[in-house]
């Protein structure tokens, strides 16, 4: 990967043409492998969960916007964690008017004021960090002739998203809506708040109709080229106006959705792997597609071919989650068997994917589909018993299967087993009535016997004398 070597050199963030002074006094310090703390004027412990916070993201941070930028700046990196107000604005005096400004950047390093910050999440304090690095490496990478506007515009992507950014839109649409969109000419040296939108949009169009290869690759040449006309020209193949021209059709559509899109967020690759280990794989494969060509694009190459295995494993772990969702579709259908068939070939699939781990729908549809071809059996066996002597056991296994049935509302074999109940009944009240009748009988003919037989010795006696 091409990486550009950079001194840190003088930009205040938030001001034109400010430099802030190194600060002076005594510094406690405290090191990662990147980033160096310093803090002085207090006990550490007021601001130990400001620099506990910064450690979880600070290196990595920095490696972001080293690797996507290609400029490398010596290590460890000063953040000088300030209390005091006052030592503060003194050395970044735009902040004194500004009360929301509670970072900034210079040849010495980052200058944060931390009660400021202190109602500020992790991922709000880390977007603020890759703004502060981005600044910082573009502007050293293109010798300090990037426009500061289009400096500005970039620092803010690499927010990657900034938190304001549907602000942003939203005011890049009235001024769209206005016929208020600034000419390069003077937007790309504008760092007015009201330009803030109009520069960002114009580094989405870059990166999305050109790739950010070609972007960094401009930002690059400008170290050797004062002129961002002709370095544009040379690099993108368009003149600067075309390019307007094309930069203007695009913005309706930026403002529609593109805007939703940052390429530098495709870098991470973390929820990826997140959804790979929970097991949404056609999640991973939506998420990995885009990263791979920007990973490339930078010439992170180990990171790309890391992706790359990664949506291997996540596209095998896609098909069978396709196959699951066929096996979901056969079992609303109440056909048993092939969900069966299609919950093996899934579990098969599962099986290839390392460190694989199969639904817990799956289980659960396995289940579901092995009662529902035991139930279909017993209805079958209770069909052909109920035409002969075994109607107890016809009623019997009728209604186990009738209750399964039930239970999955498949209605057509619900049916089924209710009639094998039904003759089953009725099979069992004649029966019961034909017992009944012929005890009657029985009785009956006991009696006339007795009858005939008492009316016998009757006849029998000899004649009164």
């Amino acid at each position: 990967m091409c990486m550009v070597v950079v001194l840190l050199m003088p930009v205040a963030v938030g001001a034109d043409d400010s430099i802030l002074g190194a600060p002076a006094g005594q510094w406690q310090r405290e090191t990662t492998k990147r980033i160096e703390f310093n803090y002085t004027n207090t006990k550490r412990d007021t601001i130990a969960p400001q620099i506990e916070l910064y450690k979880q993201f600070a290196d990595s941070t920095f490696d972001m916007m080293t690797d996507i930028f290609g400029v490398n700046i010596p290590q460890p990196v000063p953040i000088y964690l300030f209390t005091d107000a006052a030592q503060y604005t003194q050395l970044v005096p735009n902040a004194k008017d500004n009360t929301m400004l509670f970072s900034s950047i210079d040849r010495n390093g980052v200058y944060i004021l931390v009660p400021r910050m202190s109602g500020l999440k992790a991922p709000e304090l880390q977007q603020d960090l890759r703004r502060l690095f981005a600044r910082e490496m573009v502007t050293e990478a293109s010798g300090g002739n990037l426009p500061k506007g289009l400096a500005d515009g970039i620092s803010r992507y690499a927010e990657a998203p900034p938190g304001d950014l549907p602000a942003l839109v939203a005011a890049l649409n009235q001024q769209a809506a206005s016929d208020r969109l600034t000419p390069w000419g003077t937007l790309l040296n504008s760092t007015d708040a009201a330009a803030t939108a109009q520069n960002y949009s114009v580094v989405a169009f870059l990166i999305d109709g050109y790739g950010f290869r070609a972007t960094r690759a401009f930002i690059q040449s400008l170290s050797t080229k004062k002129d961002w006309r002709a370095a544009m020209q040379d690099t993108f193949k368009e003149t600067p106006a075309v390019l307007e021209s094309k930069w203007k059709g695009y913005v309706p559509q930026f403002i529609h959705d593109r805007w939703q899109q940052n390429q530098f967020t495709l870098y991470d690759t973390s929820d990826a792997v997140a959804a790979i280990n929970t097991g949404q794989y056609t999640q991973a494969v939506t998420l990995l597609q885009p990263a791979i060509p920007f990973l490339q694009q930078i010439a992170n190459t180990k990171k790309a071919s890391d992706a790359q295995s990664l949506l291997s494993k996540a596209r095998a772990g896609s098909e069978a989650e396709t196959v699951m969702r066929d096996a979901q579709q056969a079992l609303e259908g109440n056909d048993y068997q092939r969900t069966l068939q299609l919950i093996g070939q899934a579990n098969e699939l599962y099986k290839g994917v390392p460190d694989a781990k199969p639904p817990l729908l799956l289980f659960q549809y396995r289940d579901r589909a092995e009662r529902g071809v035991r139930a279909t059996d017993e209805l079958t066996s209770a069909e052909q018993a109920v035409t002969g002597w075994n109607v107890l056991l016809a009623r019997q296994r009728a209604g186990n299967a009738l209750a399964t049935f039930n239970e999955h509302g498949n209605a057509p074999l619900i049916d089924r087993a209710q009639a094998v109940v039904d003759r089953a009944n009725r099979e069992m009240r004649l029966a019961g009535l034909g017992t009944v009748g012929t005890g009657l009988l029985v009785l009956l003919l006991g009696l006339t016997l007795t009858s005939i037989r008492r009316g016998r010795r009757l006849t029998a006696l000899p004649p009164l004398e």
